[in-house]
Formats: C-alpha cells, sequence, structure tokens
C-alpha cells in the first residue's frame, strides 16, 4: 500500500490521462483533428503496437502472439484462479527489454482491494530476470 488518498490517486490518473490525450495529439499531427487513414492503415498500425510476451509459450499463443498493447483484455474468473497472478506478471513483462523480444514499458498497478504482494511480485520480477540471463547467456554461446 502506497498510503495515498483517493483524491491523489484520482488525481494521478487525471494527469496520466491528460499526457496520453496529449501524447495522441502530438502523433496526429499536433491539430487534435482526426487523420483519415485506410482499414489497412488501421490494421498495419494495430499489428506494429506489439504484445507483452508471458514467456508462456501456450498462452501467448492462445492470445495470437501474448497480450496486445493498446487494446483492453478482460481477465475474469473465479476467486482464486490467478488473475492477479496474471495480472502482476503482465506489469512485470511489459518492462522486458526489445532484445529479449519484449516491448520495454512501464506500468501502473492498481489494486483497489488491497492485497498487493510486494514480495510477490519481487519474486515474478527475480523469476524473469534470471529467464533473461539464461536467454542471453545461450545467445551467447550459440
Amino acid at each position: 500500500e502506497i498510503g495515498i488518498s483517493k483524491e491523489e490517486a484520482l488525481e494521478a490518473l487525471q494527469v496520466v490521462r491528460q499526457e496520453c490525450h496529449g501524447d495522441a495529439a502530438r502523433t496526429a499531427g499536433g491539430s487534435g483533428a482526426t487523420r483519415k487513414c485506410t482499414a489497412l492503415e488501421l490494421l498495419e498500425e494495430e499489428q506494429a503496437q506489439g504484445f507483452i510476451i508471458t514467456f508462456c509459450s501456450a498462452l501467448d499463443n492462445i492470445l495470437g502472439g501474448g497480450v496486445q498493447l493498446t487494446k483492453i483484455t478482460e481477465i475474469c474468473g473465479a476467486p482464486g484462479v490467478g488473475k492477479t497472478q496474471l495480472c502482476m506478471q503482465l506489469a512485470v513483462d511489459v518492462q522486458i527489454p526489445e532484445c529479449f523480444g519484449g516491448v520495454a514499458g512501464e506500468a501502473v498497478f492498481i489494486d483497489t482491494e488491497g492485497s498487493f504482494m510486494v514480495d510477490r511480485v519481487v519474486d515474478i520480477a527475480t523469476a524473469c530476470v534470471r529467464h533473461c540471463r539464461l536467454i542471453a547467456e545461450a545467445h551467447q554461446e550459440e
């Protein structure tokens, strides 16, 4: 728990939202006008966005390469099936460097239940670093 109030959290989200809208306006040419494009261009842009890889080939295959960036992915299920675990894993995996197949992104994890487990995320991140090191070592041997 980071110890901020609901108002402070909402203010932080508002800043992020404004930054995102600012980036979108700059990408569209700065005017804020809607850019015209073909369906093929939209598809190519969508495919170029990339995916958050999970290092679980079965899950990545089911998802078509991983969890797609710029899209909303709904994760649902009964209590105890691993929804929070998966979200923590994705928050770590989005930070995997590009040289390992990642997107070198950033994550904000918003816990609305107060059940965030820092030790578990540290374990996940440590395992991810270990996995990346093994990949690097295997690549050096080739």
